[in-house]
């Protein structure tokens, strides 16, 4: 006779808060929660955005992490070299459109940078029409000795899109220990209503 199989479900919630987390934990738990998003703090959430973009374009992004950043909240290093600049807006209300006037902040920082490439992200569910249009204007630009300039803009959904890819390169070759270590249990989060399941041969 087959032996029966067993299995718990439940649903998880963290103990420690969020801010404390690792970037690994956080994407994790944001893919599950999404609303949790922001309620994380402006400064942890400037290094999780750079952790993001790290994964997502490939290369180092480095945190500035100073109090006055001079608009600059991390850099994109590619060979040594730095390509672009990165400017969080972490607003706590997604559901409005952000503003053209950090558009046209990160455009005058680009040029006190002499940096050609800049992106902007939001946890705003979308920039405003201008914004947008201000932006593809600006990317019209040639600026002797820079060249082109280049705007990118991200918001709330392609910061999802960017948890995605790191939560994909997360699991990617996982094996089952890894999914939860045992030694993890009384540090990131408990068991909050699991049930057991006995499924016997019919």
């Amino acid at each position: 006779m087959t032996p029966p199989m067993r299995a718990a479900i439940g649903r998880y919630r963290p103990i420690a808060p969020l801010d404390a987390a690792t970037t690994d934990m956080l994407a994790t738990h944001l893919r599950r929660a999404p609303g949790d998003l922001t309620t994380i703090s402006p400064k942890r959430a400037e290094r999780f955005v750079m952790d993001l973009l790290s994964d997502a374009l490939e290369c180092e992004v480095r945190a500035v992490g100073k109090p006055q950043d001079g608009g600059v909240d991390g850099y994109v290093i590619r060979s040594d070299t730095v390509r672009s600049i990165v400017q969080v807006k972490w607003r706590r209300d997604t559901a409005k459109a952000e503003s053209v006037s950090i558009v046209r902040e990160v455009a005058g920082t680009l040029l006190a940078q002499g940096i050609p490439d800049g992106i902007i992200v939001s946890t705003r569910d979308h920039f405003s029409p201008n914004a947008v249009r201000t932006a593809e204007t600006i990317e019209h630009r040639v600026i002797a000795g820079l060249g082109r300039l280049r705007l990118q803009l991200v918001d709330y959904h392609l910061i999802m899109d960017m948890l995605e890819i790191t939560t994909r390169k997360l699991t990617a070759g996982l094996r089952a220990e890894d999914w939860f270590p045992m030694e993890a249990h009384d540090k990131c989060c408990v068991f909050d209503g699991a049930s057991r399941l006995t499924i016997k041969d019919v």
